[in-house]
């Protein structure tokens, strides 16, 4: 029997997804955001992990930052290891950083790709995209939900 593991309400958290050319976006949910149900499927997955995961990358190169936010250095710190950076605003996730030098799917070590790989986006481009809506492209869950 497969037990889906609770939405980590109130804990801001990040996950991430793979675009269809191979990009992989990092998603802060602010402690309300969107989260593939398929990835709260998985047991072995621990949310609070990924961001500690992700500081283990390479730097890439430098970043540009899309929006001003008070505390910019977590965004900052991802995104310079080649991911992009979507924080969630409400009702959706908003770009706030992107890497001069995106890293793809291959370039995870084989935690992340445990991750990644349960949230492609196979429709979509990280790169052209200001905003996403996780729920209208796939199954997703939400505090209360």
């Amino acid at each position: 029997m497969i037990t889906k593991q609770a939405y980590p309400d109130g804990i801001d958290c990040t996950w991430l997804g793979v675009d269809r050319l191979g990009a992989i976006a990092a998603f802060v949910t602010s402690g309300d955001g969107e989260i593939p149900t398929a990835l709260l499927m998985q047991a072995n997955v621990d949310l609070r992990d990924i961001e500690t995961l992700l500081m283990d990358l390479p730097v890439t190169g430098d970043v540009n930052l899309r929006v001003s936010v008070a505390r910019p250095d977590d965004f900052l710190d991802m995104a310079c290891r080649g991911l992009y950076v979507y924080d969630w605003k409400g009702s959706r996730y908003a770009l706030v950083a992107e890497p001069e030098i995106a890293i793809q799917f291959p370039d995870l070590d084989t935690k992340l790709k445990a991750v990644a790989k349960y949230a492609v986006f196979d429709l979509i481009e990280f790169s052209k995209l200001e905003t996403i809506s996780v729920g209208s492209i796939m199954e997703a869950e939400q505090p209360g939900m």
